[in-house]
C-alpha cells in the first residue's frame, strides 16, 4: 500500500509482516499476530541511512548539505518475528465408564472410575511463521498433547475388592485454521492418538477391561472470538486400528470411536499467556464374537471418557 499516514488496513485473522519504505531510510518491518475483530497501531519511526545527508545535518536545510555531523543516529530497531511455539501444561478431570452388552459370564463385569487427575501436557509449533510464502502454511500448525493420569484404586461392579488403575492419553497431528468473517474460525485436525487405560495386579485382574487404543483421529472444530475472549465446538472421529488386551479376549471384535470438545479460553499480558476451560468426551463402541463355552462372553461394549481440562498455555 502507498499512501499518507496515517493508514487503516483490514487484515485477516493470523500473523502478517508489516514494512514500512522509504528512499534514504532504513526499511523499518515488524510482525504481528492479528486477532479477528481487534485493532492494532503501528507507529514507525524511520531512521536515515549513513552518509545520506538525511536526518538534519549541516547544509541547505532540506538534508542534502552533508552527512549530518553532530546528529545521533539511532539504529535500527530489530524486526519482531512471529510466535513460534506454545507450550503449556494444566490438569484434567477424567470419569471412566465401562459396560458391557448381554454379559454371559461372570468375569464380564463393567467398571466405573469417577473423577480421577491427570497431569496434561500441551504444545502447539509453527515454525513456518518465519517463511513470507507459501502463505497458507503461516495457518498450519502442529500439536502435541500428553497426558498421564495419577494411579487411583477402582472398583468392578457389584465388588468390593479394589485394583490400581492407570490412565495415559497421547496425541500427535496437524490443525489447519481457516479464518471465517472475521471473528471466526474454522480448525482441521488430523492426526495419531493412543489412549491406555490399563489395571495393576490383584483378584479383579482378569475381569479388568485392559484397553490401549491406538487410533487415527480426523477432526473439526469452530470457534469464536470476543476481544481477549475465544469459544470454540469440536468433533472428532476415531478410526482405531487396535484396542488391546480387551479384544484378544474375544474370538473377534471390533471397535470404533468418536468424540467432542467444548472450551473457552482467555487471553492475557499482550496475548502471550492462554489460560483455558474446556470439556470433552469420548466414546468407544466394541463388538465381540463369542460361543458358549468361551471363557468372556459378551456381544459387545461401550466405553465412554468424560474430561475437564484446565490449563494454561505461553507463546514464544
Amino acid at each position: 500500500e502507498v499512501g499518507v499516514t496515517p493508514l487503516t488496513l483490514d487484515a485477516e485473522p493470523g500473523p502478517h509482516q508489516v514494512e514500512v519504505v522509504r528512499d534514504g531510510f532504513v526499511a523499518f518491518e515488524e510482525w504481528l499476530e492479528a486477532e479477528a475483530g481487534e485493532e492494532y497501531r503501528i507507529a514507525a519511526e524511520l531512521t536515515g541511512e549513513a552518509g545520506d545527508g538525511t536526518g538534519g545535518g549541516g547544509g541547505d536545510g532540506g538534508g542534502a548539505g552533508g552527512p549530518g555531523i553532530g546528529t545521533r543516529r539511532r539504529p535500527p530497531v530489530a524486526p519482531r518475528r512471529p510466535p513460534l511455539l506454545s507450550i503449556g501444561a494444566g490438569i484434567d478431570f477424567v470419569w471412566r465408564i465401562f459396560e458391557y452388552a448381554d454379559p454371559m459370564s461372570s468375569n464380564a463385569s463393567d467398571f466405573h472410575s469417577d473423577g480421577n487427575p491427570a497431569f496434561a501436557m500441551y504444545a502447539e509449533l509453527h515454525p513456518w511463521h518465519l517463511l513470507a510464502q507459501p502463505r497458507f502454511l503461516r495457518s498450519l500448525y502442529a500439536i502435541v498433547r500428553l497426558e498421564f493420569g495419577f494411579p487411583f484404586a477402582s472398583q468392578a461392579d457389584g465388588s468390593s475388592a479394589e485394583i490400581d488403575v492407570f490412565w495415559r492419553q497421547i496425541d500427535a497431528g496437524l490443525r489447519y485454521r481457516l479464518p471465517i468473517l472475521g471473528r471466526g474460525a474454522i480448525d482441521f485436525d488430523t492426526g495419531w492418538g493412543n489412549t491406555m487405560f490399563a489395571f495393576g495386579d490383584g483378584p479383579l485382574r482378569p475381569k479388568s477391561p485392559d484397553v490401549r487404543y491406538h487410533f487415527l483421529r480426523l477432526g473439526v472444530r469452530g470457534g469464536v472470538s470476543f476481544g481477549p475472549a475465544r469459544t470454540w465446538v469440536g468433533l472428532q472421529n476415531h478410526l482405531v486400528f487396535a484396542g488391546g488386551p480387551l479384544g484378544d479376549r474375544f474370538r473377534g471384535s471390533d471397535v470404533d470411536g468418536y468424540g467432542g470438545n467444548a472450551g473457552v479460553a482467555l487471553h492475557l499480558w499482550r496475548k502471550r499467556i492462554e489460560v483455558f476451560a474446556q470439556g470433552s468426551f469420548e466414546r468407544y463402541r466394541w463388538a465381540f464374537d463369542a460361543a458358549p463355552g468361551d471363557d468372556y462372553i459378551a456381544t459387545g461394549a461401550t466405553a465412554p471418557y468424560y474430561g475437564i481440562p484446565l490449563g494454561a498455555l505461553g507463546t514464544y
